[in-house]
């Protein structure tokens, strides 16, 4: 039996959500992408497109496991995490990785940060939900209960970030977001290379860069 995934674009867009007819036609929301696999749900980045996802993860059956995986904690990929309906709910347990933060403390610290007057009015230890946070090796391929194993590369972008290529069985992904196509990049092209679907950021065209 060929396997399926369900991949749904939340938000696409890059620094700022827009609204207005201008931006209709691949939405306003900033970074997130979900796939579902099987009963389990894989999240990348938390930008405002997270809200609408987690509306629509609450009209329908419960996944069994949801990771989330951040690509890095610029405001346009972050956003969205204080107001993910889930996260504000006593029954629902979530994994959260990032491997690109651990020059600001790792990820506890930084979504401690978030969570904190006066950006934020409750701290991350008052969030109801049962929340697993995890710091990756970038190195050290994640191999996740259900098979599906998360290998990550660094990226060329001011800060720090990670792209991330899923894979089970016969199908295989890689989300890479903010990092540009610059010479010396044959590391990600290999770490890209035959995955069934590529999603890859598109802010510049080679004229600007």
């Amino acid at each position: 039996m060929t396997q399926m995934w369900q991949v749904n674009f939340w938000g696409v867009r890059g620094s700022t959500p827009q609204t207005g007819p201008d931006f209709v036609e691949v939405g306003g929301h900033t970074s997130c992408v979900s796939v579902t696999a099987g009963k389990n749900l894989y999240i990348f980045d938390a930008g405002t497109g997270l809200i609408d996802c987690g509306e629509w993860i609450l009209s329908r059956e419960k996944p069994e496991k949801v990771y989330l995986f951040l690509s890095h904690a610029h405001l346009d990929h972050i956003t969205g995490l204080p107001f993910f309906a889930p996260l504000w709910l006593k029954d629902w347990e979530m994994n959260i990785f990032a491997a690109s933060l651990a020059s600001y403390g790792g990820l506890h610290k930084t979504l401690s940060r978030i969570f904190t007057p006066p950006y934020f009015p409750v701290s991350w230890e008052e969030v109801p939900s049962k929340i697993h946070l995890t710091d990756l090796n970038a190195l050290e391929p994640l191999r996740l209960p259900d098979g599906v194993s998360v290998e990550t590369i660094e990226l060329d972008h001011p800060g720090g970030s990670s792209g991330y290529r899923m894979k089970h069985n016969n199908l295989s992904l890689a989300y890479i977001s903010d990092s540009s196509p610059m010479p010396g990049s044959e590391n990600l092209t290999s770490f890209v290379k035959d995955v069934d679907l590529l999603i890859y950021d598109a802010t510049f065209t080679d004229e600007e860069l």
